[in-house]
């Protein structure tokens, strides 16, 4: 095949085409096959053809008068096909005598079949592209006249009709199936996480008596040796993490309907917690974790407290667990009319197409078989952070880290249109 001609059969957007139609190897159906009738009947020939051709074989759709092998098999190769000249030249082809033609008469075909005479017009697309051809060939030679080709071509255009209408169908087949397995994906998971949830509450409450226990012992002792403040912070830790356990098993769906609960909050100090909090954490790991707060800042606003530690905590302990062991900083900013908090690493980093949708609902950037968690963190901590009228900025690079920079209004702005009951001081997430 020449140069061009085999360029246009194995062009990547006309292959797309035809695997977009999704007709290839596809059993025989009525209206492929009443067109091929009509065709055959209207030019009066014995043979009729509805083929797909891609880059190595011309598939037979429909058929009328069609021999064997080639009406058993549905497949022609391209070295005995006529019609693959016709997707090659992108034009109809006539031929009068085969056997008389430069180009055809040395096609197998002609001595195996007898075909002699043949007409073709290719099947386009609304974008163009050529996809196979309606066809209809004689044993003996045929004039055929410039009516007879433009008929094939009004023929081959309903042809296309059917095609499109039927590409359509199996495009919403498959969006409706790719919609319906998304919502079970998400139901699974959802109740994935409320079961862990409801496993996780009975020895949490257990833990938490226990710690309450000890703190007693160590209270009443005499020498504590410095194991009360511990003990209180692991407690703290016990309490909000229950309370999350709570907020998952009570509310109608994972991470909505959160309830809000605004006060003047010392941003600071809950910042300097959640650091607390990682830091045997960040040990184990042999990170480097460092808090640095902006001497005399105004770090207060108004939020919610736990909420608030629970979108700090989130983005720490993202920074550990893809920091590649290497130091995380947290800083702490005032000013402006809000607060930030900027937790940065030096880890793996995120690709700028991932940076988009982490945010979304069970997304992760990396594998989950590399690093655990089902996807929830930073979307309930974008949730919690939007619903205080601030904002979590992303800035990422692959192999040199990433910076995450929340922040929060010093006052709830919007808060009060958005939901926020004015007597309690409470919102709900949603």
């Amino acid at each position: 095949m020449a140069s061009a001609f085999g360029e246009r059969l194995r062009d990547p957007q006309r292959l797309a085409a035809v695997l977009r139609t999704a007709l290839m190897d596809t059993p025989t159906e009525e209206d492929f096959d009443r067109l091929a009738r009509m065709t055959a009947r209207i030019f009066r020939t014995p043979t009729a053809i509805v083929s797909i051709v891609d880059d190595r074989r011309q598939f037979v759709k429909s058929a009328v008068g069609l021999c064997e092998p080639w009406k058993s098999r549905r497949d022609i190769p391209l070295t005995h096909s006529f019609c693959v000249h016709v997707v090659g030249t992108q034009k109809p082809m006539i031929l009068t005598d085969a056997r008389e033609d430069p180009v055809m008469r040395d096609n197998p075909v002609i001595v195996e079949q007898g075909i002699v005479g043949y007409m073709g017009a290719p099947l386009v697309t609304h974008d163009n592209q050529i996809i196979g051809t309606l066809c209809v060939l004689d044993q003996v030679p045929r004039r055929w006249t410039a009516d007879n080709v433009w008929v094939l071509e009004e023929l081959a255009a309903s042809v296309m009709t059917v095609v499109e209408l039927r590409t359509s169908r199996h495009v919403e087949r498959e969006a409706r199936e790719a919609s319906r397995q998304a919502n079970v994906e998400v139901s699974r998971r959802d109740e994935l996480v409320q079961m862990a949830a409801h496993e996780l509450r009975t020895p949490l409450t257990a833990l938490q008596l226990e710690l309450e226990a000890l703190m007693r012992t160590v209270t009443t002792s005499r020498s504590t040796d410095g194991w009360g403040a511990k003990i209180a912070l692991a407690h703290r830790q016990v309490k909000r993490l229950a309370k999350l356990i709570a907020s998952l098993l009570d509310s109608p769906g994972v991470a909505e309907q959160m309830p809000l609960i605004f006060a003047e909050t010392d941003v600071g100090a809950v910042t300097k917690e959640v650091v607390a909090s990682f830091q045997a954490e960040a040990n184990a790991l042999r990170t480097p974790l460092q808090l640095y707060m902006e001497p005399g800042a105004k770090l207060r606003a108004v939020a919610d407290a736990a909420r608030l530690e629970q979108v700090v905590s989130n983005l720490v302990a993202n920074a550990l667990k893809y920091g590649d062991g290497k130091p995380v900083d947290v800083r702490l900013e005032g000013g402006g009319g809000s607060v930030r908090v900027t937790i940065e690493d030096h880890g793996i980093g995120i690709s700028q197409g991932d940076v988009g949708r982490i945010f979304g609902r069970y997304q992760r950037a990396v594998s989950s078989q590399h690093y655990g968690g089902v996807g929830l963190g930073l979307f309930i901590a974008d949730r919690i952070t939007r619903a205080h009228g601030g904002e979590i900025a992303v800035r990422s690079e692959p192999g040199k880290g990433s910076t995450f920079t929340l922040m929060i209004p010093t006052a709830p702005r919007n808060l009060l249109a958005e939901g926020l009951d004015n007597e309690t001081g409470t919102a709900e997430l949603t």
